[in-house]
């Protein structure tokens, strides 16, 4: 009888690990189940249009010996869809197309409301992809684009890639401080503070 209860706590803890292992590449909406390696028309489907979809093209150049370089676009999409009071925040991003990665954040509800972003960091992370900082903050101010700089990046033998550097700004009327929120590729680099005059 030992034998039997120690081969179900076994199993039971497999199960759970298992479990814990497959939530970082799969969510649930409703009943149905998403999954790394789905299109955005299979996730849209399942769950309905995201409450924030931002795109990016990144080019990935190789050289070659003899001078010549050949080029190749990516797309790149970062989607969010906004949980409730007792549902965490999804945050998807997909490459060509196809879901890579999935991650969870807090919990959802009107949490725009409740995150000041043009405070310094207010509650965003370094890390975070322009669509995460869409739905925290909301539209910036202002947005530039800042320009490309070429970065040793390995991606289907092409080396080299125009990373797109961004910058949003952040300020509330009548104040003469902004903060400036930097992003590389759509993600999040650095958040700092200036004047505005």
């Amino acid at each position: 009888m030992l034998h039997f209860s120690r081969a179900i706590v076994i199993t039971f803890t497999l199960v759970i690990g298992w479990a814990l292992s497959f939530s970082s590449y799969a969510f649930r909406c409703k009943t149905k189940l998403v999954i790394e390696g789905y299109t955005t028309g299979q996730v849209i489907n399942r769950c309905g249009n995201p409450a924030v979809r931002e795109e990016i093209v990144v080019e990935y150049i190789r050289h070659y010996h003899d001078g010549f370089e050949a080029s190749h676009y990516i797309t790149k999409e970062f989607w969010v869809y906004g949980g409730s009071s007792s549902r965490f925040i999804r945050i998807l991003t997909f490459v060509d197309n196809e879901l890579v990665k999935i991650e969870t954040g807090g919990y959802g509800g009107h949490i725009a409301k409740r995150v000041d972003c043009t405070a310094p960091r207010g509650n965003i992370e370094q890390g975070a992809n322009i669509a995460l900082v869409t739905y925290l903050c909301g539209e910036p101010n202002q947005a530039r684009l800042v320009g490309r700089i070429k970065g040793r990046y390995l991606y289907r033998g092409y080396n080299f890639a125009n990373q797109i550097i961004e910058e949003w700004d952040y300020f509330q009327n009548g104040m003469n401080r902004k903060h400036i929120y930097r992003f590389r590729d759509g993600i999040l680099e650095s958040i700092r503070e200036e004047e505005m005059y």
